[in-house]
């Protein structure tokens, strides 16, 4: 099992895509990616969810505590 952490900082948008399509060709089944943000970033979550789901990953989204931060914990849909 490996762990990809992904830190989608502000202005990044295209490269932080990237980042994430380029990373999810390298996870395996048991794999976690998660995704993080600035909470107040957290509406570009949606083309992010799409985005993974159509390559088929289960997405949880998830926020802190402090409600600074907003995560996305990706896994790779069991049997794709």
């Amino acid at each position: 099992m490996v762990d990809y952490y992904i830190n989608f900082d502000r202005g990044s948008d295209l490269k932080g895509i990237t980042k994430i399509l380029d990373t999810i060709k390298k996870i395996e089944e048991n794999d976690e990616l998660v995704i993080t943000m600035d909470n107040s970033d957290a509406f570009k979550s949606g083309f992010i969810r799409e985005t993974l789901e159509n390559k088929g990953f289960e997405i949880l989204p998830k926020g802190d505590h402090m409600g600074e931060k907003y995560k996305l914990i990706v896994h790779k849909k069991k049997g794709d």
